[in-house]
């Protein structure tokens, strides 16, 4: 994230590989990435926002691991 290496849990690098194109290129929100997850007023904050995100998003994919 930002040049930097971010630990990922197994189940978003299951997504991660799982929606690589090499020959793609688009952009993909992650919560669990995007929101601090350790911060409850930053969830709280980001939910508010959140249907603006989805609602205007091309395609919108949940992948529970």
């Amino acid at each position: 994230v930002d040049g930097k290496e971010f630990l990922v849990t197994s189940h978003l690098h299951e997504i991660l590989v799982y929606l690589r194109h090499p020959y793609d290129q688009y952009t993909i929100r992650i919560d669990a990435v995007c929101i601090n997850q350790q911060y409850m007023e930053e969830k709280t904050h980001q939910v508010r926002y959140m249907k603006d995100i989805y609602s205007g998003a091309e395609s919108t994919l949940i992948w529970l691991g």
